[in-house]
């Protein structure tokens, strides 16, 4: 008798996910943080241990309701790195253009850059908002969205290097990490690279969380 390839799946993806969230989420609290340097959790090793794909495949596939309660308790770990107001960047490119800091992930408690990760969830999170029916998933979504478009639409012209469709990862809305230098050594609010996932991120959350909402 031949085995079911989807009953195989589901049973596979749920002791993964069933592991994942013993080891790190206990009693409502995560309990696993990675650290960067100076000792500070880290968003960007977050990312693997909120099981949101899985949830969301599982609900896909079962339509059981405690899947999707359990990707809503993912997502709302993942808003809590998020930046809820518009900050006063110190050092140019950022300071004194349209930039907005809304929206944007934290990369660390300690690492005082933002970036563009947060888009690699974009279609779980849209596809919550669509089962759940709550507008805060899709605002909180919105946010991420708008802010990356606000951020890529910078180059050429205000970041001065690249050119349309070029994405740093690291966007320093205060006076921390100001690493980066101009010739004359002015600080800068930005790496002056491109950084292929970051743009990669933003392209894949555009298309992931719009195909959730038409279909």
């Amino acid at each position: 008798m031949r085995s079911d390839p989807n009953r195989t799946m589901i049973k596979t993806t749920t002791e993964l996910m069933q592991t994942l969230r013993l080891e790190c989420h206990v009693g409502g609290e995560w309990m696993t943080v990675p650290l960067q340097g100076g000792g500070g959790g880290r968003w960007s090793g977050q990312l693997e241990q909120i099981p949101g794909a899985l949830e969301a495949l599982l609900h896909r596939l079962t339509g059981r309701e405690e899947y999707l309660v359990a990707l809503g308790e993912g997502a709302e770990y993942e808003y809590l790195w998020h930046y809820g107001f518009r900050a006063r960047p110190e050092a140019p490119p950022l300071k004194g253009s349209g930039w907005n800091s809304c929206g944007a992930s934290g990369t660390s408690v300690s690492n005082a850059h933002l970036h563009p990760m947060a888009l690699i969830v974009a279609g779980e999170f849209a596809y919550l908002a669509e089962k759940t029916g709550d507008t805060y998933h899709r605002d909180r979504l919105a946010d991420v969205v708008q802010w990356a478009l606000n951020s890529i639409e910078l180059y050429p012209e205000v970041m001065g290097y690249g050119r349309l469709g070029v994405m740093s990862e690291r966007y320093c809305p205060s006076d921390g990490l100001l690493e980066e230098r101009y010739p004359d050594g002015t600080p800068a609010s930005t790496w002056f690279s491109y950084n292929g996932w970051g743009a990669a991120s933003v392209l894949e959350g555009l298309i992931s969380s719009q195909q959730e909402i038409r279909s």
